[in-house]
């Protein structure tokens, strides 16, 4: 068996999580405090988990992604891109509409 020498910081592991309340502001708070250089999260709004997750995946493909970087203080979406306030990022992002149905949102820091 060959072992490989594993550094930090050179691979991910990916992981699925439910979470409840990313449009509300405690997780934009956790966005600012917690995420760290490199780090990638990826949102896929579903309406209604209570059934059977399958039931409820979006049929059509998801055709309007947002990505937001926090730290270049950037949010894009097909529209174009908008340099959100070096001060108030956050109150900026908590306004705008970064959960969708339609599209899935990649938020990175780097």
């Amino acid at each position: 068996m060959k072992y490989v020498s594993l550094k930090r910081g050179q691979f991910t592991i990916p992981y699925l999580s439910t979470i409840d309340g990313a449009d509300q502001w405690e997780f934009i708070i956790y966005l600012q405090r917690h995420t760290e250089e490199g780090d990638v999260l990826e949102l896929l709004y579903i309406e209604n988990q209570n059934d059977s997750m399958h039931d409820h995946l979006p049929s059509t493909p998801l055709l309007e992604p947002i990505e937001i970087n926090i730290r270049q203080r950037t949010y894009q979406t097909i529209h174009g891109t908008f340099q959100l306030s070096a001060n108030d990022w956050m109150q900026e992002l908590y306004h705008r509409s970064y959960l969708t149905a339609v599209g899935v949102t990649t938020i990175v820091k780097y």
